[in-house]
């Protein structure tokens, strides 16, 4: 892989954080602001959510780790930094990755840090990453949605609190009674979204050539699971993260064996075949799966 692709997934990585922190933000001022603060349920039903670690005692948690209140992984901040190309793609955010003693990061499961240089990840790969996700944390689901025209599933991960994992259908009606006012006048509408969260939908590998945001959406998704940071916490608590990891999967793998045939390890750039096969699609040149 060539030394301007190698930041890709790190830089995708802080823009995906960025924006889905500013989703939670709105929707907690929505919440808050326009319809009163939303009760809990769960363990702490009937209150509402607590209040803000004073600034004193956050700052000397950070004295002692930086990324308080998370634990790091060992040896994911230094692998981080060796390939982020440039600090512009990074930040505080995610410049670490969280520890969890109970759900595996991607890391333990790939091999190396989501970003390695001259790494890709095969559809399988990064399924089975989902799948494990989902088996060890309470607050991922994942279900098959489809299949490609080669026959590779096509899947879907839901990540939110226990209490919006277990009120996914819930949510799901809610959603539908917004999107058709024909159905659901204004004063209806206000007591759905009263009980209702946002939906914030990641559509990654898109595109087979467009290698980083499948690797990245894998970080992404164990952040959005393990991580105690508290505006991660909000996310969880406020928003219904949809992720799907791979929608071109039949590109994908054409891209990443493509990759390991011809490209991996090789530094003579003036002699290489092009970055991608000539196609990507069975039937067509390329297929998106967008129906």
């Amino acid at each position: 892989m060539n030394k301007s692709r190698r930041g890709a997934p790190r830089f995708l990585l802080t823009a995906a954080v960025a924006t889905i922190c500013a989703a939670a933000i709105l929707a907690f001022a929505v919440q808050t602001d326009t319809v009163g603060p939303r009760t809990q349920t769960g363990p702490s039903a009937g209150t509402t959510a607590p209040p803000s670690i004073p600034y004193a005692q956050t700052e000397l948690a950070r004295a002692a780790n930086p990324y308080a209140p998370d634990t790091v992984e060992p040896g994911s901040v230094e692998a981080i930094a060796k390939f982020t190309t440039e600090p512009r793609f990074g930040n505080p955010w995610v410049a670490y990755v969280p520890d969890s003693p109970t759900v595996p990061s991607p890391a333990e499961h790939l091999g190396h840090v989501v970003g390695a240089a001259g790494e890709l990840s095969s559809t399988a790969r990064i399924y089975g990453y989902f799948r494990k996700l989902a088996e060890a944390s309470p607050r991922v689901r994942v279900e098959t949605i489809g299949r490609s025209e080669e026959g590779r599933d096509i899947i879907l991960a839901a990540i939110a609190d226990e209490a919006g994992i277990r009120d996914l259908d819930k949510i799901k009606a809610a959603t539908a009674a917004l999107a058709d006012p024909r159905k659901t006048p204004p004063e209806a509408a206000e007591t759905v979204i009263a009980s209702a969260r946002p939906v914030y939908y990641f559509n990654a590998a898109l595109h087979a050539t467009e290698i980083g945001s499948a690797e990245m959406i894998m970080e992404l998704a164990y952040r959005l699971a393990v991580s105690d940071q508290p505006m991660i916490k909000r996310i969880r608590e406020n928003v219904l993260v949809i992720i799907n990891p791979v929608s071109e999967p039949d590109g994908r793998d054409k891209e990443v064996d493509w990759f390991y045939r011809y490209l991996k390890g090789k530094t003579d750039y003036e002699s290489l075949p092009p970055d991608s096969p000539p196609y990507w699609g069975h039937y067509v040149f390329h297929d998106n799966n967008r129906d």
